[in-house]
């Protein structure tokens, strides 16, 4: 049995920040449009359609930066209970604070991951907390629930202890973390981007060789 490993993003201290608008302009990195990660994505916490989607396209620009296009499902609770399948596949639930509270996590954690050795599939992001870091500043909420978000989901493809002083994997986000979010953002080193695709590569190679993609006539 594979050897449970977690991942946490938390922040050293809990800071309104000013925000201007997401930036519109696609990050210079030129994905390879084979390196496919699809999010299933249960929004639990009920956030706003409009701070999701902000969110969601926080996460594709930065995972696209690194040469990976993600691919959104957004899942009603209705299927809460249905498993991802495949290795390409992603399980991430964004949790209201009753919850997060059942967790047992620091007041200052955002989410965890949780990972085997043939690599991770589930992960969870808080949003009161979220919304505790944002202060109130609406236009900032979806930067940083899409940078915890990703930072998750890093954790998923690069592992537990896969943190950076800098950049999006940087465990304790400083005030001048939080202020480029909202008018920038956190990428990945150019090391962890290759590991990323790499890992990414191993899915779908992973995915492509499992009896359940085959067709019937063939297994």
């Amino acid at each position: 049995m594979s050897r449970l490993l977690t991942g946490c993003l938390t922040l050293s201290l809990i800071l309104s920040v000013s925000s201007a608008d997401l930036a519109e302009s696609t990050p210079n990195g030129r994905p390879d449009l084979s390196l496919k990660i699809t999010v299933w994505i249960y929004n639990y916490a009920q956030v706003s359609y409009w701070t999701l989607i902000r969110a969601e396209r926080v996460v594709t620009k930065i995972f696209r930066q690194a040469g990976i296009e993600m691919l959104w499902l957004d899942c009603t609770l209705s299927k809460a209970r249905q498993q991802p399948f495949g290795a390409t596949i992603l399980a991430l639930k964004i949790l209201p604070e009753t919850m997060a509270a059942r967790h047992g996590r620091k007041l200052t954690t955002l989410g965890y991951a949780v990972a085997s050795k043939e690599g991770g599939t589930h992960a969870s992001v808080f949003y009161q907390r979220v919304k505790e870091v944002a202060k109130g500043t609406v236009d900032s909420e979806p930067e940083i629930l899409g940078h915890a978000l990703a930072h998750e989901i890093g954790h998923l493809l690069l592992g537990s202890t896969a943190h950076d002083p800098t950049g999006i994997m940087h465990t304790d986000w400083t005030r001048e973390d939080l202020h480029q979010m909202s008018w920038q953002y956190l990428f990945f080193s150019a090391e962890q981007a290759e590991v990323l695709r790499a890992d990414a590569l191993r899915r779908i190679t992973l995915q492509e060789s499992s009896p359940a993609s085959r067709p019937a006539s063939q297994r």
